[in-house]
């Protein structure tokens, strides 16, 4: 599964910048760009995003405010600010408004960034596959809860000391449930 970060920056060259370092890494997540906060909106109406990287200090929208919207409106996407405004105010605003995951100031190391990204992408997945799997099991104790109902004793499982499912031994032999058999088959009969 191809995992997508939107890099979100008014400067082309940071953009770009980015985008080499994690192609020159043989990152394994697909990038898109986008040069103000407006434009990202409209990439993440247009396409599912993973992860969002963007700065604070953008004309028009701040990076605190873009990420507080994509919280409200994309609360499963990862957001990260990446910014050279890198001071405990900033910090504070985004943290407050619930809209980050991680912080980082520039100039960054690229392979730090990159595997913080590879971490939250691979605990993006994770979550998705236990609430898949969480929903599945909903699923099928609300069929076991029908089923016990239309038909008592079903889910009633019988198990061994090591947990082992096991059948009810009955001490009627096979030939006396043959001839019990064969009794009903003639009283039917007449």
């Amino acid at each position: 599964m191809t995992h997508t970060v939107l890099l979100v920056d008014d400067e082309p060259y940071i953009l770009s910048s980015l985008q080499r370092g994690f192609e020159f890494r043989n990152e394994t997540f697909e990038t898109l760009s986008a040069s103000s906060a407006r434009e990202a909106l409209v990439i993440l109406e247009a396409k599912d995003i993973d992860l969002v990287i963007t700065d604070q200090d953008m004309p028009g929208m701040s990076g605190t405010e873009l990420l507080a919207e994509i919280h409200k409106k994309y609360p499963d996407t990862v957001r990260y600010m990446l910014t050279g405004q890198g001071t405990l105010d900033v910090a504070i605003q985004a943290i407050n408004s619930g809209a980050i995951s991680r912080f980082f100031t520039k100039p960054c190391i690229i392979a730090d960034l990159a595997m913080s990204i590879r971490q939250s992408l691979e605990h993006k997945a994770l979550t998705a596959a236990a609430k898949q799997l969480l929903q599945t099991v909903k699923k099928q104790s609300t069929e076991l809860e029908r089923l016990e109902r239309q038909h008592p004793g079903i889910t009633d499982v019988k198990t061994d000391h090591e947990g082992f499912i096991t059948a009810e031994h009955d001490e009627t032999s096979l030939e006396e449930l043959l001839q019990e058999l064969r009794r009903k088959s003639q009283g039917a009969e007449r």
